[in-house]
């Protein structure tokens, strides 16, 4: 009993993994698609509560448009009294007519534990 719940504890304490910010991510840009692709598309921040007690933030960093697709970077920080860590977030999104050949595509990097400002 004690080890289940000594594992139970180990796994909140560790950092999201890259599945759950995508997940986290999904959620939040499906939710405020308008809002946050193409209004303020550079001051564009948005927090997503709870993940295993986590809180992650996302701060838009970059958007930029080649041809018929439009990549944007964001900067993802999870906090939680225990510390700090920092993923980095790429997203391909096609616009205009769908080329058959340009997906939608979602990369998570884990930059790893930084500093909590």
């Amino acid at each position: 009993m004690f080890a289940l719940v000594a594992t139970t504890l180990l796994a909140q304490d560790r950092p999201p993994t890259t599945e759950e910010i995508t997940k986290a991510y999904e959620s939040k840009v499906s939710e405020q698609v308008h809002r946050i692709l193409f209004w303020e598309k550079r001051f564009a921040i948005f927090t997503v509560r709870d993940v295993r007690g986590w809180d992650i933030r996302f701060k838009h960093l970059t958007h930029e448009s080649v041809g018929p697709v439009v990549k944007q970077r964001y900067q993802a920080v999870a906090k939680k009294a225990s510390g700090c860590h920092e993923y980095g977030v790429t997203h391909v999104t096609p616009i205009g007519p769908l080329p058959h050949h340009v997906k939608r595509h979602i990369q998570v990097d884990d930059l790893g534990q930084v500093a909590c400002k």
